[in-house]
């Protein structure tokens, strides 16, 4: 939702849903010299549309009407995977997490920069699983779930992750 007005992205494009219509129509907005491809998501966070695109995510502020884009410096990450901009989920101080290719986690900063957080592959006992959620709470802790492995609590301020499994009550396949 855009506004109250229910939107839907597609490989195609942004898609405006009319209810009295019964139709969609695209959504015509152009950003000067950004590649508009949204494929996944695309997210309201207060005066701004955040577009996920096979490029990086599309920040467009509806007020001035001033669009960014945001990716990382390299398309390939140190371990050689492709990065992806899928699902963007924002803290309670307006964060950007996402994960850009299996196993890491990043943030974007208030500069718009993209910040590797951490990388989880090869560490043992932790994440591998394949992310579906991340929400925060009250304590500054970034909980991600994940189908695959459990719930990871992600310490903000001390950059430390600690895994729940099954043998703490938590289902692999939990969301």
């Amino acid at each position: 939702f855009i506004d109250g007005e229910p939107y839907a992205c597609t490989y195609t494009g942004v898609w405006k849903l009319h209810k009295e219509e019964k139709k969609a129509l695209p959504f015509e907005m152009k950003f000067d010299r950004i590649p508009f491809l949204p494929y996944y998501t695309v997210i309201q966070q207060d005066d701004h549309i955040w577009f996920s695109t096979r490029k990086g995510y599309i920040k467009w502020n509806k007020k001035t009407n001033q669009a960014k884009l945001i990716q990382l410096p390299d398309s390939v990450l140190p371990d050689g995977q492709k990065a992806e901009y899928r699902w963007i989920y924002f803290d309670k101080k307006q964060r950007g997490w996402f994960i850009p290719a299996f196993g890491w986690l990043a943030s974007i900063n208030e500069k718009d920069e993209v910040i590797f957080d951490y990388y989880v592959k090869d560490k043992p006992g932790e994440q591998t699983g394949y992310v579906v959620d991340i929400e925060t709470d009250n304590q500054e802790n970034l909980w991600i779930a994940t189908y695959g492995t459990g719930l990871s609590q992600y310490d903000l301020k001390t950059g430390q992750m600690k895994l729940f499994t099954q043998a703490d009550g938590v289902y692999p396949f939990m969301k």
